[in-house]
């Protein structure tokens, strides 16, 4: 029948021995499906639990296979009694304990962060942490993040001030500014309900703080840590709380799509058991806080593992057909990879990356290997590629220097990266050998990186965007590493301090060292209260350049802290703000001279109301005194004194800008060369007068006599500056003014204006002086040689015709005065020096209606009138004198009327009056200022209108004018 069975079985195994291949195959001697029938029970049961242990190994390694080493959890840093930091800055509190526990239980190492909750947040969502805890749930946070099953429900109710009533829900915060903090959940709620008056907090002790100093009244807080923060600082007493807004979940959190580590957290935290957690609870709080772990949760567990069992004998049933299946397929497979490296080549072919194998001689470069992606780079797929040279690939200038390339890499050993541009797109190459048996061959990989480089190209441009805007707006830029203490100044910075990049020290001593020595110590204490956290860094100081220079900056910065609050980073910007404090100065300076000028003017109505009477008195008296009557010099002194005095009040009113000016246009070189034989008398012989006219026509509109003061004045304190002699010299110019120097100097608008020069080569002025030389009363002459007024009344008249003046002096050098005026269209300005004839004084017999409520005026004006036969009618105010109208309207012909007294003024009662005659003739007279006047009434353009003091002369004169000639 054949040779035994044994002898067949060894040769078979021979047979199969010497037909072995080069990769490993199944052989079996029997058919499964053979054996399967011969096992008995208890080897079934076997294979049962073996499957059964071999799938429980396979799950477990693959759990963890996908189980991190560690895991960064971030969570808030003061929420008592959960978390927070004691004494020493440790972190404490019932999750810190839980995570600890969590981390023994899991083997897993965690590294717990804890700061202000609107960062952990930020940061969390920036991917700088795995885990984020202490975290409700919200509509907007699960766009980004997956959440744990609730740990711990938060009541969220209102705290308010108990002297507060009629808080109780959502609505009724309506009106009230509402605290909260940064980050939390309350915030979006209250949004949503309307509440837009919100005051934002960094941590719930920075809100109770608040409320403990009266700055907080309203506040939506969770519930835990607002009552131990109030019991802390001792105010409990003063707040009440309303029923929950809402009930939060303390939650943890993942990154959306981090299913697996949620996961591991949740898988972690279930095997702490619920004695430990209330254990720990207790540490803290002295009560649950925690829900007790469900028991369902075991019932869950060993269903799952009964369903298993049964799925697994169930499984067992069928594994017998699969095994025979299995095994034909395993043998296929096992067959067709034998002997090939097929598995690369599909690598090689789908890889989104440009790869490539190559092996490499000093003349020749092959391709051995290459993806299937070639044809987007070079247009040659990567199966067309393989068995070719560089030189058949590439133009032959290209060709050489990639085999150059290539042959570096593997003669020396050493990876070669380089960058290029083919095709209008960037590639980045890395190549690098690889040694196989006694051959090195080359390995490269090539990467598109287009998108990269525009990412950089548009982050260079916007960082030159930035550069040019900080340039334009002149700021300083300076970034300092308080750890390593490096400073890092931009060139504008050198600038404002005066140094280089050879003299900067590259520390925050360059800014120390940079102080003005008055402001130091004041703007280093500022500087470290901001770093400890008291205050924001934003300061006003001086610095000193080396070689003297003064500048005036303002600096702004921002303090950058670590996890545990401390500064790490600082940095701002300075700004030079030195001609900013100038023209502030100036505005001050402009701004007393109009308050002076102010009281000038408001004093001029009692000044010229006095004066009035008294030129007025002794008028009429001198003119009923014979000529050689004893008194008459006295009355000529006391009017002449009265004269004196008029003049000064007029003084007065030209420094304040509020007399009234005749403008006309004025050729500015003609009025200086008309005036200049009178400046060399008044300069003397031992002075030398120069003056250089522009060779252009500089029309002005002035009034010619004011102008001419001004030079005049100028002219005398020249003179008294040089008493040993020296130089005089005034030049004109047209200039064109901008707007950046006009609008603060107070000229009216930018453009053509002349500009007088006058100066001296005197004793000139310190800098206390020059920041006075304006103002009125002040002088620097001797008591009685000078008034004070003759520079302060210059300076009003120029603002008045829209200029400016201003002075340049140094001492022992001498003074220069500068004088801007705007100038006009070109026109002939004639000079007519007419002069007109005195008047004489003629009388009349009219009846006129004085109305004036200083008594001793309209007895004046009543004597003055009644002596050059006038019948006169007084009256004290404007009602008064619109009473008496009424009674003599027949009689009366000119009405003689104070423009500003009490009941009704001047110009009110003759409104009235023309009702009943509409021509009536009326002539105005004020003490006041014209500016005043103006303020006070409005009249008619064509108005008599005289200016006190008048005397008894011009007033007749004028009386007789209008009866006459004068318009009603």
């Amino acid at each position: 029948m054949g040779k035994p069975i044994g002898g067949l079985k060894a040769k078979r195994r021979v047979e199969m021995h010497q037909k072995q291949p080069i990769y490993p195959k199944i052989y079996l001697r029997e058919s499964p499906c053979a054996i399967m029938p011969r096992l008995d029970i208890y080897f079934r049961l076997c294979c049962i639990f073996i499957i059964f242990v071999a799938f429980l190994s396979i799950t477990a390694s693959a759990h963890a296979a996908s189980r991190p080493q560690s895991i960064k959890v971030v969570m808030d840093n003061n929420y008592p009694p959960y978390i927070f930091q004691n004494s020493e800055g440790k972190l404490l509190g019932i999750l810190i304990d839980q995570w600890r526990l969590w981390e023994r239980k899991t083997g897993i190492k965690v590294e717990i962060s804890a700061m202000d909750w609107g960062k952990a947040i930020s940061r969390m969502q920036a991917g700088h942490f795995d885990v984020i805890d202490t975290i409700f749930k919200t509509e907007n946070r699960s766009t980004w993040l997956d959440f744990s099953q609730g740990y711990t429900k938060i009541e969220v109710p209102i705290f308010f001030n108990r002297d507060i009533t009629g808080i109780t829900d959502m609505a009724s915060l309506k009106g009230f500014v509402v605290a909260t903090k940064t980050g939390d959940a309350a915030v979006e709620l209250l949004k949503r309900n309307g509440i837009e008056n919100l005051l934002l907090f960094d941590s719930y002790e920075a809100i109770i703080r608040a409320a403990m100093e009266q700055k907080v009244n309203v506040f939506v807080v969770d519930k835990p840590p607002a009552l131990y923060f109030l019991y802390k600082f001792g105010i409990h007493d003063q707040f009440k709380y309303s029923a929950p807004l809402y009930i939060g979940e303390f939650h943890r959190a993942v990154s959306k799509g981090r299913g697996d580590l949620l996961h591991v957290v949740e898988e972690g935290f279930g095997r702490i058991t619920a004695d430990e957690l209330k254990k720990i609870e207790k540490t803290w709080s002295g009560s649950s806080l925690t829900d007790p772990f469900p028991i369902w949760y075991f019932f869950i567990v060993a269903g799952s593992l009964a369903l298993l069992t049964i799925v697994m004998f169930v499984w067992n049933r069928s594994l017998r057909n699969a095994v025979c299946a299995r095994t034909a397929e395993l043998n296929a497979s096992m067959e067709a990879l034998r002997g090939s490296n097929e598995l690369f080549s599909v690598f090689m072919r789908h890889s989104p990356i440009y790869t490539y194998i190559k092996a490499v001689t000093p003349t020749e470069s092959r391709v051995i290997q290459a993806s299937g992606n070639f044809q987007q780079m070079i247009g040659i797929p990567g199966q067309e590629m393989i068995g070719k040279t560089t030189a058949e690939l590439f133009p032959a200038e290209l060709a050489a220097k990639i085999t150059a390339d290539d042959w570096a890499v593997v003669a020396r050993g050493k990876v070669l990266q380089i960058d290029e541009d083919l095709n209008g797109r960037n590639y980045t190459t890395i190549k690098f050998p690889i040694v196989l048996g006694d051959q090195t061959l080359l390995a490269g990989y090539t990467i598109d990186i287009t998108e990269r480089k525009r990412a950089e190209k548009d982050l260079i441009d916007t960082t030159q965007r930035l550069q040019l805007a900080t340039h334009s707006a002149r700021l300083g830029i300076w970034d300092w590493d308080i750890v390593n203490n490096t400073m890092i100044w931009d060139d504008r910075m050198l600038e404002l301090y005066g140094l280089t990049l050879e003299t900067f020290p590259g520390s925050i001593e360059a800014w120390q060292n940079g102080l003005y020595p008055e402001d130091r110590d004041k703007s280093i204490a500022e500087f470290q209260a901001a770093l400890r956290g008291e205050k924001e860094w934003d300061a006003d100081f001086r610095v000193l350049h080396p070689d003297g220079t003064v500048r005036q900056i303002k600096a702004n910065g921002i303090v950058i802290r670590d996890s545990k609050g401390a500064p790490v980073r600082m940095l701002g910007v300075n700004f030079d703000i030195t001609e900013h404090r100038q023209l502030e100065a100036q505005l001050r300076q402009s701004q007393k001279m109009e308050s002076v000028g102010t009281l000038a003017g408001g004093i001029a109505h009692d000044f010229n109301n006095m004066l009035s009477a008294i030129i007025g008195y002794g008028s009429l008296s001198l003119m009923k005194m014979a000529e050689d009557d004893p008194n008459r010099l006295n009355i000529q002194h006391i009017l002449e004194a009265s004269e004196k005095a008029a003049h000064l009040t007029k003084d007065l009113l030209l420094f304040s800008r509020k007399q009234a000016i005749d403008r006309k246009p004025l050729d500015l070189n003609e009025t200086i060369r008309r005036l200049q034989k009178f400046l060399i008398r008044v300069i003397g012989e031992d002075i030398i007068c120069n003056t250089r006219f522009s060779e252009e026509k500089l029309m002005i509109s002035a009034d010619s006599h004011q102008f001419e003061q001004v030079l005049m004045n100028l002219t005398t304190n020249a003179r008294d500056a040089m008493p040993k002699g020296g130089a005089f010299t005034i030049t004109t110019e047209e200039v064109n003014l901008d707007e950046e120097f006009a609008s603060p100097r107070g000229l009216s608008k930018p453009g053509r204006h002349a500009l007088i020069s006058i100066s001296d080569t005197g004793h000139g002025m310190d800098k206390e002086t020059r920041e006075k030389i304006f103002e009125p009363f002040f002088t620097t002459k001797e008591v009685g040689k000078g008034t004070g007024l003759g520079l302060a009344v210059g300076y009003g008249i120029i603002k008045q015709h829209d200029g400016h003046i201003n002075v340049y002096s140094e001492q022992e050098i001498g003074s220069t005065f500068r004088i801007y005026l705007p100038l006009i269209e070109s026109a002939e300005a004639e000079d007519k020096a007419a002069v007109a004839e005195e008047q004489p004084v003629v009388g009349g017999t009219e009846t006129v209606l004085v109305a004036e409520d200083d008594e001793s005026l309209r007895r004046l004006n009543h004597s003055v009138l009644k002596e050059y036969g006038y019948t006169v009618i007084d009256a004290v105010d404007g009602a008064d004198a619109v009473n008496k109208y009424k009674e003599n309207r027949d009689r009366i012909k000119l009405l003689l009327f104070d423009l500003v007294m009490p009941r009704m003024n001047g110009s009110e009662a003759y409104d009235e009056i023309r009702k009943i005659t509409p021509d009536i003739r009326v002539i105005f007279a004020s003490g006041y200022s014209p500016d005043i006047v103006r303020q006070k009434v409005l009249l008619d353009e064509d108005a008599h209108l005289m200016y006190k003091p008048v005397s008894p002369f011009d007033l007749l004169r004028k009386v007789r004018d209008v009866l006459d000639n004068g318009k009603a």
